[in-house]
């Protein structure tokens, strides 16, 4: 099972966009968090990274290099377009 991590500042809006990515795609498993709260382990595939974190990219890129990093889109995470998020993050 694809396992991908979705991160914002505390969670909160992460988690709504979770569940909703959670529907659209039950086949892998969604895990909202803080950035603070991040816990990364070798089942990771992919962290999705809200606008207003875009700021952590590269050094999240650099501390793990073999995890697709990528930050959504202002426009899909503002609208909770579910069906933009994964045609632009190709989940």
């Amino acid at each position: 099972m694809k396992k991908i991590i979705l991160l914002c500042i505390h969670g909160m809006s992460a988690h709504l966009i979770a569940q909703k990515l959670q529907e659209a795609l039950p086949e892998t498993e969604i895990i909202s968090m803080g950035i603070e709260q991040l816990a990364i382990n070798d089942e990771i595939s992919q962290i999705l990274l809200a606008p207003q974190i875009r700021y952590c990219e590269n050094e999240l890129k650099n501390t793990y290099p073999n995890i697709l990093i990528q930050v959504i889109s202002m426009d899909n995470y503002a609208s909770m377009d579910v069906m933009g998020i994964i045609e632009e993050c190709k989940i």
